[in-house]
Order: C-alpha cells, then structure tokens, then sequence
C-alpha cells in the first residue's frame, strides 16, 4: 500500500495518524487511493495528508459538521 509506506517513513505522522478516529482514517486514505490515476493530484492529497498528521492535525469535513463524532 503506497499510503502506509509514504507514512510510515515518517514515524511521527505514521503514530498521530493511527491514533486519530478510525473513519478519520478511512475517509483520508480513500480520499487519497481514488485519485491515484492522477500522479499530480495523488502526490499533493498524500503530502497534505502526511503534513497535517506529523503536526498532529485532523483536517477535512471527515465527521459531517460532528454528527458522525460517535461513529
């Protein structure tokens, strides 16, 4: 899997990310994979992705406005 690779190379995005919500996890990875045709646009979700989880930050409307909070 090119995602987990690309994350695990950096140990401390790797760590936050798997701490953060399951879906969190789901949403972002799939948000990543669907787009992985398109080298450029895979390239900027996967460094945007990895960026924001070696800062510890969760970004995205991933929990619906926090109605899926509890899911």
């Amino acid at each position: 899997m090119i995602f987990q690779y690309s994350v695990i190379v950096n140990q401390e995005a790797w760590n936050n990310f798997k701490s953060f919500p399951v879906l969190y996890q789901r949403v972002c990875i799939d948000n990543v994979q669907r787009v992985r045709k398109c080298k450029e646009l895979f390239d900027s979700r996967l460094k945007k992705l990895i960026d924001a989880s070696e800062r510890g930050e969760m970004y995205g409307e991933w929990n619906d406005g926090g109605r899926l909070l509890d899911y």
